[in-house]
């Protein structure tokens, strides 16, 4: 598919949505952030949430199926990954779920470090690490666009990628997603 027809249907469909504050469930006093859209997960409404103390970049990633009473209740036994800022998407009807590794350094601070990592799996309960971007690389993306095609798009850094560069590039499975690709995406 043309990514102009694409960004075109996208605009024409824009719809506005409400917000409220959510209440989360079985995570103490941690903060919840940075939550994905809700999703389908047989007969459960979930939700991918960072959590972390105030006071820390230390997080993970939990899972929060929504009540009757309108509340977000963690959900156990599914992973707990130690990762910032999840997203999701299905891919061939597979969970595809991604966040960010931090690396501290403990001795130097300013030169703590991340990648993206990707997950994937039949449900929240099968998730397997699959794949990891590049160092220093956040905001990859996939999209199916049709049975064949997927589209990946990266946040290339320094000379190439500046500030607030996009590039992309077009794979027919997830095997195909490597590092070198990305890097080179366009």
């Amino acid at each position: 598919m043309d990514l102009e027809k694409m960004l075109t249907a996208h605009r024409e469909k824009r719809q506005m949505f409400s917000a409220e504050k959510l209440q989360f469930d079985g995570v103490g006093e941690l903060d919840v952030y940075n939550i994905t859209a809700p999703f389908w997960q047989g007969e459960k409404l979930v939700i991918a949430g960072r959590v972390e103390a105030r006071d820390s970049e230390q997080a993970q990633i939990i899972f929060f199926e929504k009540t009757p009473e309108n509340t977000w209740r963690k959900i156990n036994g599914t992973p707990e990954l130690h990762l910032q800022d999840p997203f999701f998407t299905f891919i061939k009807d597979e969970l595809v779920l991604g966040g960010v590794e931090v690396f501290f350094d403990q001795d130097k601070p300013q030169n703590t470090t991340w990648q993206t990592n990707f997950y994937r799996g039949s449900s929240l309960f099968t998730l397997e690490k699959f794949f990891s971007g590049p160092i220093g690389m956040k905001d990859i993306r996939l999209k199916e666009l049709n049975e064949n095609e997927v589209l990946v798009l990266t946040r290339p850094q320094g000379e190439k990628g500046g500030k607030g560069k996009i590039g992309y590039v077009m794979i027919h499975s997830l095997d195909e997603l490597d590092r070198k690709k990305l890097q080179e995406a366009p």
